[in-house]
């Protein structure tokens, strides 16, 4: 008889003392039954209403993909414990993923004092792709930097600057000027120059 599980356990059993007993369906049984107390549940409302607690479906052992094969290596019994203890059954999973990812050309582990030193400088990184993002953000602000800087030096002379001191009154009005111009002081100081100089003002 294939009887399948309901993930609920019997509430008289409980009430007896005998523990979480699951309650099974079978083909030809009306209703919800435990093997260990021999309840039978006809109406589900009225087993609803007992309020019975739910139970973990115990899962049938899964067997290996094809290709599949054991392998056997020596490790700490304190280590093959922490793996167990962090991934449970994902840890066959999750080793096989690993193991394939560093086969490829430049894969490479981040240990946790170079994960704690990236996220000193760039944030909190979770994974690869957050990482890649960060990377490429950084990039951007830098190709954006350079561009601004290439502006700039152009904008005193192909790349050479030029110091020169303004006392506080031609200053703040070279820094209205900029500001109404909607750019830099230093480049609305550099087009003064250069204007005055092709005007022969100077």
């Amino acid at each position: 008889m294939a009887e399948t599980h309901t993930g609920l356990a019997c509430p008289f059993c409980i009430k007896d003392g005998k523990g979480e007993q699951p309650l099974f369906h079978a083909p030809g049984v009306y209703g919800a039954y435990c093997k260990t107390g021999g309840h039978l549940f006809r109406d589900t409302e009225d087993l609803m209403a007992m309020n019975p607690p739910k139970i973990k479906i115990p899962q049938a052992p899964k067997g290996p993909n094809p290709g599949e094969v054991p392998v056997t290596f020596q490790m700490s019994s304190k280590l093959r414990d922490a793996l167990i203890l962090r991934f449970g059954e994902r840890l066959g999973p999750t080793a096989n993923f690993i193991l394939s990812e560093l086969l490829n050309y430049g894969s490479f582990v981040v240990s946790e004092a170079d994960a704690g030193r990236l996220k000193e400088h760039i944030g909190e990184i979770r994974n690869s792709n957050e990482l890649v993002g960060a990377v490429y953000e950084i990039r951007q602000k830098n190709i954006k930097l350079s561009a601004d800087l290439e502006t700039a030096q152009s904008t005193k002379g192909g790349g050479k600057g030029l110091n020169v001191e303004l006392d506080i009154n031609t200053l703040m009005q070279v820094a209205e000027k900029a500001k109404f111009n909607n750019v830099t002081i230093d480049q609305m100081a550099a087009n003064i120059i250069e204007t005055g100089v092709k005007n022969q003002w100077v």
